[in-house]
């Protein structure tokens, strides 16, 4: 009888320790502990890591958030969770500020972020704040040479100055802000861009997981505006874009207001 209690023991203890290790082996796949990842991509689950090896996320911070500090801080803040890339090496997110990195000679050239995007070989976004004009002239002429006719990655164009409607075709996300900004000027004469409750390098932040858990393009369907709320964060009433003319309301365009 003795013997038999042990063994049953025994048993039980092989079972809870097999238990343990599956459960701990599961832990592992969706909250990898790899502390050579930056600590934002150390919260993702093992299919999301291994869907950006070898990828890279590219910002471009245009009108009203070009300012030199602004370009520091947001630069700091990505660094810090995602890494930065410094001279095309290493680091996950690349940085490109309008003007300053677009110039040709002494002219301003938005058509250099298809060097900017080829240079980053795959994809995993491509994140703009305040597009310049012609920025989706730029883009659809690269979408043109898309088997697909679209982007292999996710595109979302922050307060665009760009065309509105040529704007919305080239991108998978347009956000916009439809109450009073606190910035004194027109924003093409690149003042700062100050949203009352809005972080900027936050917004990029969830913008960027939001694209890895996507794995792709976001679809333009009725779920799109849940994205767009997560994006922009709590705090903030979110809602379809309307067209002044036509009064029809965009399907990838959105404005919010606090």
């Amino acid at each position: 009888m003795k013997k038999n209690t042990i063994f049953a023991v025994a048993i039980m203890a092989a079972l809870l320790a097999a238990f343990a290790g599956c459960k701990k082996s599961q832990e592992k796949k969706t909250r990898p502990e790899n502390m050579s990842l930056p600590p934002s991509l150390r919260k993702l689950d093992e299919s999301d890591v291994g869907y950006i090896e070898g990828k890279s996320i590219v910002i471009v911070l245009g009108y009203g958030f070009n300012e030199a500090t602004t370009v520091e801080k947001i630069k700091a803040d990505l660094d810090s969770e995602f890494s930065l890339k410094k001279d095309d090496e290493g680091g996950f997110v690349s940085v490109y500020v309008f003007p300053d990195d677009f110039m040709s000679g002494k002219y301003e050239r938005i058509s250099k972020i298809e060097s900017y995007i080829k240079d980053n070989e795959e994809l995993a976004g491509l994140v703009i704040f305040g597009a310049p004009e012609k920025t989706n002239k730029t883009l659809a002429e690269m979408m043109d040479e898309q088997e697909s006719g679209r982007f292999p990655f996710p595109v979302v164009s922050f307060f665009p100055q760009d065309d509105i409607l040529g704007t919305q075709y080239t991108s998978d996300l347009v956000i916009d802000y439809s109450g009073n900004s606190e910035s004194s000027e027109d924003l093409e004469n690149e003042t700062v861009h100050v949203i009352p409750n809005f972080d900027t390098a936050k917004a990029i932040s969830r913008t960027i997981l939001a694209m890895i858990r996507n794995k792709g393009p976001f679809e333009t369907n009725d779920a799109l505006i849940d994205t767009a709320k997560e994006i922009i964060g709590e705090g903030h009433s979110v809602s379809r874009y309307v067209d002044s003319e036509t009064q029809i309301p965009a399907m990838n365009h959105f404005t919010f207001e606090n």
